[in-house]
């Protein structure tokens, strides 16, 4: 146990690049639904991080108890994503809630998905094989992490949609513009 207003150094050599979490491992259902929780990003040697191009998208919980929100990035109502046409992103979308399953969207008007690259699974990349375009419709399971690539010739205007599963409620929606400007 690390004591309040204390802290502890963790030094690590991650095996590969990619994206990770970090999160508690004591009392889970307050700790973690409270924030003690984050994404780790592992670069390869060289690699830089560009925050403008890669993107993180961490599923969690405002807090502990029943009527807590689902939160993106410490928001129930995250701002609009805006992303420049002709650029590469790299979306890491991450499901660090403690046993919600997410279904996460980028339509493209009210029904239709647009698509994405398959880019890493679990902090691995993927085979070239099965780094393809596919239409942007992702499950991703608590302790799941899903990376793609996203790039636009043109502007648009898209929403991520993010579904949150929930044991005995009716699944909560939330709803982020996506601007490529």
């Amino acid at each position: 146990m690390i004591a309040p207003g204390d802290s502890f150094t963790v030094r690590l050599t991650p095996d590969r690049a990619g994206t990770f979490i970090y999160h508690t491992h004591a009392d889970e259902a307050e700790q973690l639904a409270s924030g003690l929780y984050g994404p780790l990003v592992v670069l390869e040697p060289g690699e830089r991080w560009v925050a403008e191009h890669d993107r993180i998208f961490l599923m969690g919980w405002g807090g502990p108890g029943s009527a807590a929100p689902p939160f993106m990035n410490g928001s129930a109502d995250p701002p609009p994503v805006r992303l420049h046409v002709g650029e590469r992103y790299r979306l890491r979308f991450i499901n660090i809630t403690p046993s919600n399953n997410q279904r996460i969207r980028l339509l493209a008007d009210s029904t239709t998905t647009t698509t994405w690259r398959v880019f890493a699974k679990d902090g691995a990349q993927v085979t070239p094989a099965q780094a393809v375009e596919i239409g942007a419709d992702l499950g991703l399971g608590a302790g799941e992490t899903y990376d793609f690539t996203f790039e636009r010739a043109q502007p648009a205007q898209y929403t991520l949609e993010v579904s949150t599963a929930i044991r005995g409620r009716r699944p909560i929606l939330m709803r982020v513009p996506v601007i490529v400007e």
